[in-house]
C-alpha cells in the first residue's frame, strides 16, 4: 500500500535511513558455499559470515520495493569493511552469547515497470547484532539456534529517495529466528550453513526531482535467508565393496573429486570406480603416500577398453602406482581400477590386456588381449589393506550440479545494430510523419549502445533469465525464457529527412515478447549457450537542433534475433565482471545475433571497470590540439602532482609521479606534434598497469566537427619504450552523446593501429579483459596522417 510520512528530525530532504533489512542480510551470503576464517574471540566463527570483502557478488533478483506500477530490485552487492566486535555473554538465549558488527555494503538497484532502465549503486553503512544460543566452542561441528536481533544503517545525499527506511529483527517486534551450523575444515577455516526467517517493514518517500518523486509507501513481508550450505566433500569413500567389473561403483557428489578411499578387503579383491576426467592434460591418479602394499592402477573407458596402466611409480614412488593423462584421449567418463600386484585384467578370450612388464613404466594396453574389453581378472592375492587414490583433474561420475537461479546477464553492444527502414522487417517511416508533407524515409540506420551507468562499467544491455537452469550433469541441456530488461540504443549519426537532421533512439516499451536461451553444461564449471530474442521496437525521433518535441513511432513489428553460433559461459565471475551478473552463470565470449531480414549486432560481456578516465594526454585545455595553450595548465598540474584533477593528462610516463620523464616526453611531443608514424619516440603512456578503465584520448566533442581539428592517433599495445603489452588493447570511437559508433578494434600485443578521429567523435582505449588478469600497457601518439 502507499502512504505519506512526515519529515523526521535529523533527516535532510535527500537522506536515506536504512534500518535492518532482510535484503541487506542477504548481502552476507547466499545459497552458495561460504567459508570463513576462525574468530579471534573464541574457537568458533564470527557472525555474520564475511564473504569476499570488496568483491562484487551477484544475487537473484530480490524485491526491495513492490508497487503496482514498478518494482525496485537488488541484483548484486559488494561487502566493504565488515568489522566483527567481540563475542560477549548475553542476548535472547539463556547461557548464550551476542555479537555485534558494523561495516558498509554497496548495493546495485534496478527498476522495472515505469522505472524500467533506472539503475542505482548505493553504499550503505550498517551495524547490527546477532544472538546465539549455547554453542560448543572448540568442537569441530557447532550447530545452534540464532536470532537476528537488529540491523541498522543510514546514508545521506541521495537524489532519488527522501527517505528509505527498512526495519527487521526482534528488536523491532519482528522475530527473525534461524539456525547456524559451523563445520571446521582442514586448515582451520569454517564452512557456514545458516538461515534466518526474517520479518521486515519498508518505508520510503521519493525525493523531489528524482525518479521516485511523488511516490511513498510502506510494505511488510517475510523471507527465508540462506547463507552457505553444508560442506561439500571432495573425497569418495568406498560404499560396501566396489565391484571388480563394469560399470564399477558410481562416485556421486558435486565439484572436484580429489581422492577415493577404500580397501582391498579380501584375497583377490579388485575395486572399480566410475570417475569423470575434466582436465585430461593434467589428469593424475596415484597411490603414492596412500597405501602400504604393492598397488596397480588401471584406467578403462566405459565399454571396458583399456586406456593406461602402471604398476610401480615411474617417478620413484616405489611399488605404489601413478597414471597420468598422456594416453587419455580427452575429457569424459572413465573407470578407474585398483588391485594388488599381479591381479591383472583379462579380455573375453582370457588374454592379458597388459603385459606384466615393464613395471615402472606408464603404458597403454600392450598384452596379447589388448585393448580389451575387460572381462575378468587373473591371479589371487593375499592383501587385506586400506588405500587412498589421490586424483587431479577429476570430478564425481554422477555429480548433481545445483540449479542456477534466475539472474541478469550484462552486455555491451560491440557491433552497432543494423536496422533497415523499408527493408524486409521494418517498414519505411511513413510520409507526413515528421511534418505535413514530409517524405517517407528508407535506409539503413546503425544503433550503438550507451552505457546504462558509466560509473560502474560499459554495460548497455541487460538480459534477464526468468527461470532457473537445471543442468545437473555433464553434459546436460536446459532451455529457459529470457527478456530484455534494459537497453540503451541510439543512432550513431542523425538521419536526414527533407534537410532536417533527426537523432533516433530505439526503445523497448513493456511488455516485450519473451525470448529463449538454451544452455548446455559441457564441463564442471561452464559450457555453451544459444539465444533467441524477439524485439518489439519503439523509435523516438528528436531534432538535432533541439527544436520541437520528440516524435514516437511504433511500427508494430517484432524483430527476431537469433545467435549465429553458441557463446560460452562460466559458473564463476571473470575478472572485473559487471556488478549484478549471475549468480552461477556468466557469459565470457561474444554473442553474435542476426535476424532473417538482415538485422545484425554483436554483444560482448560487459566489464565493471568504473567511470572512464576523462584525461586526454597533454591536452590540458581539451581543444584537440597540442600547443602553447596547454603549457600553463600543464605546469599547474605538474607542480601540484597526483592531487591535481588533471594530473593524469600530465603523467606522460604513467608512473603516478611528477618527474623529469614527464617533462622530457611532453617537450618531445609538443616540438614534433604531429609526429611521424615510427616505432620509437613521441609516445605517451596512457595505462602502464592495466586498470581496465576506458581512457578518453580526445577533448571537446563538437557537432558539426571543424575540419582542422581532425586528429590521427596511433594506439599501441606496448609501453612508450616499445615493450609489448601482456594483453591485447581495445579502442572504439563514440559520438558526442557517448554512443559507440563502430565495432571495437583489437590491437594485438606489440602492434599498433592508426585511428582517424574527427571532432564529432571521442576515442577511448582500454585493456582487453584477460582471464589471468595480466598487467598490460597502452601508449599513444599523434601523427600527421594515417597511412
Amino acid at each position: 500500500m502507499t502512504a505519506s510520512f512526515p519529515s523526521r528530525p535529523g533527516l535532510s530532504s535527500f537522506q536515506i535511513s536504512i534500518i535492518a533489512t532482510a535484503h541487506l542480510l542477504l548481502l552476507f551470503g547466499c545459497n552458495q558455499p561460504v567459508v570463513v576464517g576462525p574468530s579471534p574471540y573464541a574457537d568458533t566463527a564470527d557472525q555474520p559470515a564475511a564473504i569476499a570483502p570488496g568483491v562484487p557478488q551477484p544475487l537473484p533478483m530480490t524485491v526491495l520495493i513492490d508497487e503496482p506500477t514498478f518494482q525496485i530490485l537488488i541484483d548484486s552487492f559488494t561487502l566493504l569493511n565488515l568489522v566483527h566486535h567481540p563475542i560477549v555473554p548475553g542476548g535472547a538465549f539463556p547461557g548464550g552469547d551476542q555479537q555485534s558488527f558494523n561495516g558498509q555494503v554497496q548495493i546495485h538497484l534496478v527498476g522495472t515497470g515505469t522505472l524500467a532502465g533506472w539503475q542505482r549503486t548505493i553504499i550503505v553503512p550498517l551495524s547490527g547484532t546477532i544472538d546465539s544460543a549455547v554453542r560448543p566452542y572448540g568442537v569441530n561441528t557447532q550447530s545452534f539456534p540464532v536470532d537476528l536481533f537488529m540491523l541498522d544503517g543510514q546514508i545521506t545525499g541521495d537524489p532519488d529517495f527522501d527517505l528509505l527506511q527498512i526495519q527487521a529483527g526482534t528488536n523491532w517486534g519482528m522475530p527473525s529466528p534461524g539456525l547456524t551450523t559451523l563445520t571446521r575444515l582442514p586448515g582451520g577455516d569454517w564452512n557456514v550453513d545458516s538461515f534466518f526467517d526474517v520479518t521486515y517493514r519498508i518505508y520510503y518517500v521519493g525525493a523531489p526531482g528524482g525518479a521516485l518523486a511523488g511516490q511513498a509507501g510502506t510494505q511488510s513481508r517475510q523471507t527465508h535467508v540462506q547463507m552457505g550450505q553444508p560442506p561439500v566433500s571432495d573425497t569418495w569413500t568406498e560404499q560396501g565393496d566396489a565391484p571388480e567389473l563394469l560399470p564399477g561403483q558410481d562416485t556421486q557428489g558435486q565439484g572436484p573429486l580429489n581422492a577415493i578411499s577404500g580397501a582391498i578387503s579380501f584375497p583377490g579383491d579388485v575395486d572399480l570406480y566410475c570417475i569423470r576426467i575434466d582436465d585430461a592434460l593434467n589428469f593424475q591418479a596415484t597411490t603414492v603416500g596412500g597405501a602400504t602394499f604393492d598397488t596397480q592402477l588401471f584406467l578403462f573407458d566405459p565399454a571396458g577398453t583399456g586406456i593406461v596402466h602402471n604398476d610401480d611409480d615411474p617417478l620413484g614412488g616405489g611399488t605404489r602406482s601413478r597414471i597420468t593423462g598422456q594416453f587419455v584421449p580427452g575429457p569424459g567418463i572413465y573407470v578407474l581400477a585398483i588391485s594388488a600386484y599381479n591381479r591383472d585384467p583379462l579380455n573375453p578370450a582370457a588374454l592379458l590386456i597388459w603385459n606384466n612388464a615393464p613395471f615402472n613404466v606408464e603404458r597403454p594396453p600392450d598384452g596379447p588381449g589388448a585393448p580389451g574389453p575387460l572381462a575378468q581378472w587373473l591371479n589371487d592375492t593375499a592383501v587385506n589393506a586400506p588405500y587412498t587414490i589421490q586424483l587431479t583433474g577429476c570430478s564425481f561420475c554422477s555429480g548433481s550440479f545445483p540449479s542456477i537461479p534466475p539472474g541478469n546477464d550484462y552486455w555491451v553492444v560491440d557491433d552497432p545494430l543494423l536496422i533497415q527502414f523499408g527493408g524486409p522487417e521494418t517498414p519505411p517511416i511513413p510520409a507526413d510523419f515528421f511534418d505535413p508533407g514530409s517524405q517517407p524515409f528508407e535506409g539503413i540506420v546503425y544503433f550503438g549502445g550507451k552505457p546504462l551507468d558509466s560509473n560502474i562499467g560499459d554495460a548497455d544491455t541487460v538480459i534477464r533469465r526468468l527461470e532457473s537452469l537445471e543442468l545437473p550433469s555433464i553434459p546436460s541441456t536446459d532451455t529457459v525464457p529470457i527478456e530484455i530488461l534494459s537497453l540503451e540504443l541510439s543512432s550513431v549519426d542523425p538521419i536526414v529527412v527533407d534537410g532536417v537532421q533527426w537523432k533516433v533512439e530505439l526503445e523497448l516499451p513493456p511488455p516485450q515478447p519473451p525470448g529463449s536461451m538454451t544452455v548446455t553444461r559441457g564441463t564442471a564449471d561452464g559450457g555453451t549457450f544459444d539465444s533467441v530474442f524477439h524485439v518489439r521496437p519503439l523509435f523516438v525521433f528528436t531534432r538535432a537542433d533541439g527544436m520541437g518535441s520528440p516524435l514516437s513511432w511504433d511500427p508494430g513489428i517484432q524483430i527476431p534475433l537469433n545467435s549465429v553460433g553458441p557463446s560460452t559461459w562460466s559458473d564463476t565471475p571473470p575478472p572485473f565482471t559487471y556488478p549484478g551478473g549471475g549468480p552461477g552463470f556468466f557469459p565470457v565470449a561474444p554473442l553474435e545475433l542476426v535476424s532473417p531480414g538482415g538485422a545484425h549486432t554483436i554483444l560482448e560481456p560487459a566489464v565493471g571497470s568504473g567511470p572512464p578516465m576523462e584525461c586526454p594526454p597533454l591536452d590540458l585545455n581539451f581543444d584537440n590540439l597540442h600547443n602553447g595553450m596547454d603549457l600553463e595548465p600543464w605546469v599547474a598540474a605538474f607542480l601540484a602532482g597526483p592531487s591535481h584533477p588533471a594530473f593524469c593528462a600530465v603523467d606522460a610516463n604513467a608512473n603516478d609521479v611528477a618527474d623529469a620523464g614527464d617533462i622530457q616526453i611532453t617537450v618531445a611531443v609538443l616540438l614534433h606534434w604531429p609526429s611521424t608514424l615510427v616505432q620509437v619516440g613521441d609516445w605517451v603512456n596512457v595505462d602502464a598497469e592495466c586498470d581496465y578503465k576506458h581512457h578518453t584520448l580526445t577533448g571537446d566533442c563538437r557537432e558539426p566537427p571543424r575540419a582542422n581539428r581532425t586528429r590521427y592517433i596511433v594506439v599501441q599495445a606496448a609501453d612508450k619504450d616499445g615493450n609489448p603489452s601482456n594483453c591485447p588493447v581495445m579502442f572504439r570511437l563514440y559520438n558526442c552523446e557517448g554512443v559507440g559508433t563502430d565495432k571495437a578494434v583489437e590491437v594485438e600485443s606489440g602492434d599498433n593501429e592508426c585511428v582517424v578521429v574527427p571532432e564529432n567523435r571521442k576515442l577511448q582505449v582500454w585493456c582487453k579483459r584477460d582471464e589471468d588478469n595480466i598487467p598490460c600497457a597502452i601508449s599513444v601518439k599523434d601523427v600527421a596522417n594515417c597511412p
